[in-house]
């Protein structure tokens, strides 16, 4: 839950407006895009060990 509050303003750093077809590949575009995919996948990861150690915290706290 934390990580979302510290990872969520990453979000709106990168803003991607509409791209023309012959900027797709410009660096700024690309950059933005990985930033975004990045920090997604961050989510994701800091969610399933969060998730594991509610996990742990609760079968130990009820035996």
């Amino acid at each position: 839950m934390v990580a979302t509050y510290i990872l969520w303003p990453s979000f709106f750093k990168t803003k991607i407006e509409s791209v023309s077809t012959s900027q797709i590949y410009e660096l700024e575009s690309l950059r933005g895009g990985y930033a975004i995919f990045a920090s997604g996948i961050i989510m994701v990861f800091v969610n399933i060990v969060c998730g594991l150690c509610i996990d742990i915290i609760g079968s130990n706290s009820v035996i």
